[in-house]
């Protein structure tokens, strides 16, 4: 009887493992085949006939990919075409009824006495020839980043194009301009009679770059690209507000606008979407497919019964076959993808992208990935330096700075103040504002600094954040013996502030003025705007009042044009550094002149577009030193100039959030300089992918170095980042071999 009852029970355990095995592997998943290559930054694609794929490459290209012989042809080459950075011939769509209408539509940009437009074209398709046929509409201003360039016809009639914000972020909000818009007409151009602006193409409102739309059961979906966090999809209504740049993903402010149905942090960068039909692929019914560039995968997002919510997410391809540019579904429901590794963000040489289908295989074990183990010691040429880990489980650290008793001094997440001893390791709590506004990507506080001669001006310096558009300068008098901060002075009350791009770096020059970099706020027009204190370097004294001697009358500003400046450094020869962010490309190390204008939003790093360099011209706008295609998010930074490490010596010594364009790294840049305070040209990259993302770096009077890791932050890549006990504080100390 026990004999048959462990064999019933043997029975019952191998019939529930092979069932589970059978069922794990009829899980399913995608892979990708390579149908053609040699292509440049393919688009858009769209289904010709049951046998060919009609695609765009940015460059100005349209072609016929041939599915039987897998051949391509060329059909046409339009002159006219615009192409630098994320401009170019981008999206395409077909007449609805193609067959009798053999009607293509594509949207590009051009020039215009060297400034950039974005416009829609009809050309007619005969006899494997285009011929243009007339301007839907032209003469948008466009910009090198942010352009939208989607094209969409409907069965209903309707025709739609999305347009970006072209780096002028107030314009998305603006009803009278087209950046930053879903715009529609009727399928022969005209605008029509239900728009909800009259006479007016206008159809949505308050977006930042829409790169993906298709419409499922009569709904219309776009994906939009975030900036450093919240990245959408959203369901599209008749004017409609989806916020930029007053919010992006999903918004707790009362000015949110229309919330999206999927947000994504860190971003995605979503491109070409489309609904799937078909029965090719049963376990994508219902779902909206999303090619993704800076996450290099294709998204599936499950919708619910009436369309409006997303219930389930699913990541393929992740990282197979690069960065994916746009997604195609035909009526049978074959899938189709192309790359886009060649663009300016891409790894690839030219000619090295491709169109691929896409295949069902069951689904394997997901392989496991092991964080390469950080390193002890650095050996320099004749320096050893130990690496140490001073205190662990911090919570978004953003800056640090040597305080006067020999602590380090953090801002931290939670509106934090707090000191860490080197030599002890203990880690004290010295402040926390109650008022602090922590954002979606920012912890609320920044940076912070002690006045250089503290024993004749015991203050400290701190910026941080109390409403969603406020930030504050403040300073208070601190006690080393009480260890306590007193006589709070608020010496710039009211800085306009936001999300994100609210800079900050405070440093001291020689004569104890005080230099502190402002972001400009997500909206671009005010760093070009001297009334404004945004996208700025400013110099004021220490109670806060304006030095006679600064380039404008009464005004803070020392520099301008700047985006989102991050970190500063005075050197010994008194030249003045600072980085900032880029968009999706230059980055920046500048030197900083006074009264200098550096280009933002007019250029993005050197003036080596042809929309830039008459703009540059007219404007003498000051160059980079460095500039950094894809960014890298140049952040802390210090000038490093003691014996302790010699080979490191007159250098600037710089941390990086992002990892860059190939396998450059997260990492700490050692920029070498001349007597004169001039780049060399000679650098080094430490800790290439060693620590995740490294935020602030200061330094102590005998030359040790203290870096701080960012691992532990809602926005950005640090998820992908993160390290066991993250975020932390290293310690290098040169040690005799």
């Amino acid at each position: 009887m026990i004999n048959r009852l462990f064999f019933l029970l043997f029975l019952l355990t191998t019939s529930s493992l092979a069932t589970a095995q059978k069922n794990s592997a009829l899980e399913q998943t995608l892979s990708a085949k390579q149908l053609v290559t040699g292509l440049s930054v393919p688009w858009d694609m769209e289904l010709f006939d049951g046998d060919h794929i009609i695609f765009t490459e940015l460059a100005g290209t349209i072609s016929l990919l041939d599915l039987k012989s897998m051949k391509v042809k060329e059909l046409k080459k339009i002159k006219d075409v615009a192409n630098e950075l994320q401009t170019g011939l981008m999206g395409m769509a077909l007449h609805p009824t193609f067959e009798i209408n053999p009607q293509i539509f594509i949207a590009y940009t051009y020039y215009k006495k060297d400034e950039l437009f974005l416009k829609l074209v009809q050309y007619k398709y005969n006899k494997g020839k285009l011929k243009f046929v007339k301007n839907i509409i032209d003469k948008i201003p466009a910009a090198p980043t942010n352009v939208g360039g989607r094209v969409m016809s409907t069965s209903d009639g309707y025709l739609y194009l999305t347009v970006g914000e072209m780096e002028d972020s107030a314009a998305a909000q603006d009803s009278m301009s087209y950046k930053g818009k879903v715009l529609r007409f009727n399928i022969d151009g005209t605008i029509p009679m239900d728009n909800p602006i009259k006479n007016s193409p206008v159809y949505a409102l308050g977006l930042r770059n829409p790169q993906g739309l298709t419409q499922y059961n009569g709904k219309v979906y776009t994906s939009e690209h975030g900036t450093l966090s919240d990245d959408e999809l959203n369901l599209i209504e008749p004017l409609s507000n989806y916020g930029w740049p007053q919010s992006i993903g999903h918004s707790g402010e009362t000015i949110a606008g229309v919330q999206p149905l999927k947000s994504w942090t860190p971003t995605i960068a979503p491109c070409g979407i489309a609904a799937y039909k078909g029965d090719k692929f049963p376990f994508l019914k219902n779902n909206i497919l999303i090619a993704n560039l800076v996450d290099q995968s294709l998204r599936s997002v499950t919708l619910s019964a009436n369309g409006e919510s997303i219930i389930n997410e699913t990541i393929y391809l992740e990282e197979e076959i690069g960065r994916i540019r746009d997604v195609l579904v035909t009526e049978n429901g074959r899938i189709f993808v192309c790359s886009s590794n060649t663009d300016s963000y891409g790894i690839d040489p030219e000619g090295k992208d491709g169109i691929y289908e896409l295949e069902a295989i069951n689904k394997t074990q997901e392989a496991q990935y092991s964080l390469e183990e950080a390193d002890t010691y650095l050996q320099l040429e004749n320096t050893k330096i130990e690496i140490r880990v001073l205190t662990e489980n911090l919570v978004h650290p953003w800056d640090m700075t040597w305080g006067p008793e020999g602590w380090i001094w953090i801002t931290e997440a939670g509106g934090f103040i707090k000191k860490l001893n080197p030599k002890t390791q203990e880690i004290k709590l010295v402040h926390q504002f109650a008022d602090v506004h922590e954002t979606k990507n920012n912890p609320g506080i920044y940076s912070l600094a002690f006045h250089p001669d503290f024993e004749n001006n015991p203050y400290f310096f701190v910026h941080y954040q109390t409403e969603h558009e406020v930030t504050k300068l403040i300073r208070f008098v601190y006690d080393p013996i009480t260890d306590k901060l007193s006589d709070r002075t608020d010496i710039i009350p009211h800085i306009i502030g936001n999300e994100s791009h609210n800079g900050s770096r405070i440093i001291f020059t020689e004569d104890h003025k005080i230099m502190f970099s402002v972001g400009d706020a997500y909206t671009t027009d005010r760093a070009q705007d001297t009334s404004l204190l945004n996208g700025s370097i400013l110099r004021l004294n220490i109670d806060g009042s304006v030095p006679d001697d600064n380039p404008f009358p009464d005004n803070l500003i020392w520099s301008y044009g700047h985006r989102n400046p991050q970190g500063m450094a005075y050197t010994a020869t008194g030249n003045l550094y600072s980085v900032e962010h880029g968009p999706a490309n230059d980055d920046e190390l500048n030197r900083i002149v006074k009264g200098g204008n550096y280009g933002w939003p007019e250029i993005k790093g050197k003036a080596n577009l042809r929309s830039e360099k008459r703009k540059s011209k007219r404007a003498n706008y000051i160059q980079p030193l460095i500039s950094w295609t894809p960014t890298v998010a140049p952040n802390g930074m210090i000038y490093y100039n003691n014996d302790a490490i010699p080979e490191w010596k007159n250098s600037l010594l710089v941390t990086f959030l992002k990892k860059g364009k190939g396998n450059i790294g997260q990492r700490v840049g050692v920029y070498h300089l001349d007597k004169w305070g001039k780049i060399t040209g000679q650098y080094e990259d430490l800790f290439v992918n060693k620590y995740g993302r490294l935020r602030a770096i200061t330094q102590s009077p005998d030359g040790r170095i203290f870096i701080a890791t960012s691992n532990n932050e809602k926005s950005g890549n640090g998820k992908k980042s993160f390290r066991s006990n993250d975020d932390r504080i290293l310690e290098l100390r040169a040690i005799k071999n």
